[in-house]
């Protein structure tokens, strides 16, 4: 269990260079923003804005800019940035953290876990560079492998109840993946 999940290892480096791993997850993010405009991952923007009926003056204009950037690899990410945040906020709030912890001390042995983001993209540009993909099966256990890590970082290092700990995970889950879907656990892993 300590091989597949090395709590500790990620926890204790997080905690002795905090401003390393900030850094490191804002290169990460950057990382992840340039492999989206390699991959061309930019969406079609103009399903949601047909979807929508026009209307005359700036604001169509503005409105229109506005959802064509959202759909950038760019604008995704930091879609999904927020979304991460709101995530690990709404984490924070269910486990009953709140009462013994600040919010930027709880949130980084989540951000650490970037560590693990940077071997998934580099498996992902290697895999890009032989014109092979992650199959979508196998994102699904990368997303599923990030929830049981938090899970673990909640009951393991806050000692939240394991039945809380799941229930504030799966529930941040729900809520925030209709913003920005997968990506939300872990928004440098975007495009792998």
């Amino acid at each position: 269990m300590k091989v597949l999940f090395p709590l500790k290892f990620f926890v204790n480096l997080a905690m002795k260079n905090k401003l390393w791993v900030y850094v490191v997850f804002f290169l990460c993010v950057v990382l992840a923003i340039i492999d989206g405009y390699l991959k061309g991952s930019q969406q079609n923007p103009q399903v949601l804005i047909n979807f929508i009926r026009p209307w005359n003056g700036f604001s169509w204009i503005v409105f229109v800019e506005i959802i064509t950037f959202l759909y950038t690899p760019l604008g995704l990410m930091i879609k999904a940035l927020l979304a991460f945040l709101l995530f690990l906020f709404l984490i924070y709030i269910f486990s009953g953290a709140k009462k013994n912890y600040k919010f930027m001390d709880f949130i980084l042995p989540f951000i650490a876990l970037v560590f693990l983001g940077i071997v998934l993209q580099g498996l992902s540009l290697i895999l890009f560079l032989a014109s092979l993909n992650f199959p979508y099966f196998l994102v699904l256990c990368i997303v599923l492998y990030f929830l049981i890590f938090y899970c673990l970082i909640l009951i393991k290092e806050f000692n939240i109840n394991p039945y809380r700990s799941i229930f504030a995970v799966i529930v941040s889950v729900l809520l925030v993946f209709l913003i920005s879907g997968f990506s939300s656990v872990a928004p440098y892993l975007a495009w792998i």
